[in-house]
């Protein structure tokens, strides 16, 4: 058996390796307590919102009452609404959520209150209607952003409530002209809920 292990290792790197390789590492951090964000939802101080264009979700959890979980909660400035994705087989890892993003807009929008825009950007990580339901929910904990096309970075979050910042860096990488760029967030690994396998974001802005 020994004389074949290193055969088998070549045999299993081609696998492994190209998943890790070039990728860019991003940890977020949490910004703005739980507490202090939803005592005043309106006033975020540090973003332009979610002006997205064809925005759309891989699933999403049916609605419950008047209760509904669709990617319209991740911008509505409400903590209590979330987009939870509506994998049934389990904890929605490989789910997503994808948008045009037009950043000359961005650009635009911040000279126009006299901010220097940086690409920084926002998440409630978990359904943060309340500490309680958070807890029972899933909350990503490991997020791959797909930059046109191309896997551009894997952002590690905190297992926290509040406003996470993810300082992305892809303006710097652009070429000019800058126009609309395609986005798709990925869900890799999840931090379990203590109840639900559903896993939820209640917000995304900058």
């Amino acid at each position: 058996m020994t004389r074949f292990l290193p055969l088998i290792l070549i045999l299993l790197l081609p696998a492994t390796l190209p998943a890790q390789s070039g990728l860019k590492e991003i940890r977020a951090y949490v910004s703005r307590p739980w507490d202090d964000f939803t005592g005043d939802p309106e006033m975020h101080g540090c973003c332009q919102g979610f002006n997205v264009q064809n925005l759309a979700v891989s699933s999403q959890l049916s609605s419950q009452g008047k209760i509904t979980y669709g990617p319209e909660n991740l911008g509505d400035n409400n903590p209590v609404s979330a987009w939870v994705e509506g994998d049934a087989r389990g904890d929605g890892i490989g789910e997503f959520i994808e948008f045009d993003y037009a950043f000359d807009r961005a650009f635009e929008q911040a000279a126009e209150g006299g901010d220097k825009y940086e690409d920084e950007w926002y998440i409630l990580n978990g359904y943060q209607k309340s500490p309680r339901i958070w807890q029972e929910n899933n909350r990503i904990k490991t997020l791959r952003v797909v930059l046109n096309g191309q896997d551009y970075c894997r952002v590690h979050l905190s297992d926290e409530m509040g406003v996470q910042t993810m300082p992305l860096g892809f303006l710097a990488e652009q070429d000019q002209p800058r126009g609309v760029l395609h986005f798709r967030l990925v869900i890799e690994e999840v931090y379990p809920g203590s109840k639900y396998h559903d896993t939820a974001i209640s917000e995304l802005f900058w």
